[in-house]
């Protein structure tokens, strides 16, 4: 079956837990056969929230090597894609997959820095962000980036790892949602839509330990992040960021 075809909904082949670390959260639901419905339950919710996509427009993604948002959105709308990674490895493995659904033609991976892309301005119309702006990430350096290669009114969408505790900030290298909303706003980047996923959190590292726990491949940071998201202390937050007008 080609993926780059309308129907059906592309979602990508069975998703090798081992590479947990790099996946976006679940929506869950009793009908799911894998994480992969799971993880496509997201983005169709995060697609209802954000402008809608036509085939000319111009998406870039962020990316450490997660391909499931670019095959998705690639097969789907068969609009522009651009994938930024900072390093060879991760250019290699979405490479890899993105041959593998056909999707040469309209998506693509080139390595930069998000904080300087080199990019000119008003390139844009969405920018996505999954679990990128990790606190070693200079944030206020790559949202005034970001707003600059966005065209006006062009959205920055992120779903993020956030934690409001200090420690766990340090701990685990993530912001709070104060920090994020204060630099975005300096960048000229305007808030739009929040929203926690703290149900949805829970029950996605639950399924994880579930499942890693019975292949035998117990995994200590997993099991940590685990705990600080049941104790309420580490959650997935969906964001948008509107670029205002110059």
């Amino acid at each position: 079956m080609s993926f780059n075809k309308p129907t059906p909904v592309a979602t990508p082949q069975k998703i090798d837990l081992k590479n947990w670390s790099r996946l976006l959260v679940g929506t869950y639901k009793k009908d799911d056969k894998g994480i992969e419905d799971s993880l496509s339950n997201s983005i169709a919710r995060f697609e209802k929230l954000t402008p809608n996509f036509k085939k000319n427009s111009k998406v870039l993604i962020l990316s450490e090597g997660h391909s499931f948002l670019p095959v998705y959105f690639g097969s789907k709308f068969g609009s522009k894609i651009t994938v930024i990674c900072r390093n060879e490895e991760s250019i290699k493995g979405l490479e890899k997959d993105i041959k593998k659904y056909e999707l040469e033609a309209n998506v693509s991976v080139v390595k930069k820095d998000y904080h300087m892309t080199q990019y000119d301005y008003d390139q844009f119309d969405m920018i996505w962000s999954v679990n990128m702006l990790y606190s070693e990430v200079e944030l206020l350096s790559v949202l005034r980036e970001m707003r600059r290669i966005l065209v006006p009114q062009g959205r920055f969408i992120l779903c993020e790892m956030t934690s409001e505790d200090e420690k766990v900030q340090e701990d685990m290298k993530v912001y709070s949602i104060k920090n994020i909303e204060r630099e975005a706003n300096k960048a000229d980047l305007e808030k739009v839509y929040l929203k926690e996923f703290v149900k949805e959190s829970k029950d996605h590292y639950k399924y994880l330990s579930d499942k890693i726990d019975e292949r035998k491949k117990g995994n200590q940071s997993l099991t940590d992040i685990t705990d600080l998201v049941n104790e309420d202390k580490l959650v997935w937050t969906f964001m948008q960021f509107q670029k205002r007008n110059a």
